[in-house]
């Protein structure tokens, strides 16, 4: 298999990071546009506090992290906000990690990849889909937050049809984790037989 790059993308509660996962149990190097985002809004907390109208001093991280997120996802003036602090630099900082990525596979996963135009930087781009509904349900399940913020949270992302229709892979994750990852495999062989 020739060296691959693979992005890997969807709304909240589609299963994209779990799909992920599964290509790195297969050998791929993960490069997470989440943790990425987070590296860098703890760097610039301050900034970010200050842009929200939120008082981070004085607290731990994780709780910091909540109260930035909460009034992020809240309010989508208040997201972009938070965008334009942090979007720049994640940008950057992915492209240099996919630079300097070793191995045959790279995946480049997280919600913003057309977003931020990187998927001009892959060779192929999956996207996971699911209806609303189940979406809804395993982010509340998952996140912490509520509709409102699931609903805030897309309204800042492209449409999942979309992303599908820009994509080489769409993987509809309406079931369980073995259906998930035997479409992960079944994928993962069509890169090796034609990238």
């Amino acid at each position: 298999m020739k060296r691959i790059k693979v992005g890997i993308t969807g709304p909240p509660g589609s299963g994209k990071t779990t799909l992920a996962k599964f290509f790195q149990e297969c050998g791929a190097q993960v490069i997470s546009l989440d943790d990425i985002g987070r590296e860098i809004t703890l760097k610039k907390l301050e900034e970010v506090g200050k842009a929200l109208g939120v008082d981070v001093s004085d607290q731990p991280y994780e709780i910091q992290r909540k109260l930035i997120g909460k009034r992020a996802f809240q309010d989508p003036q208040n997201l972009r906000k938070l965008g334009e602090i942090v979007h720049p630099e994640l940008c950057e900082e992915a492209l240099r990690r996919l630079r300097n990525a070793e191995g045959d596979l790279i995946v480049l996963e997280g919600a913003l990849l057309f977003e931020l135009g990187l998927n001009e930087h892959v060779d192929k781009v999956i996207t996971v889909t699911a209806p609303e509904k189940l979406l809804l349900r395993r982010f509340l399940e998952k996140s912490g937050y509520d509709e409102k913020a699931f609903r805030v949270i897309l309204s800042y992302q492209w449409p999942q049809e979309w992303k599908g229709l820009s994509s080489d892979f769409v993987v509809n994750n309406t079931g369980d984790l073995d259906s998930l990852r035997e479409r992960a495999s079944q994928i993962l062989g069509k890169l090796k037989q034609d990238p």
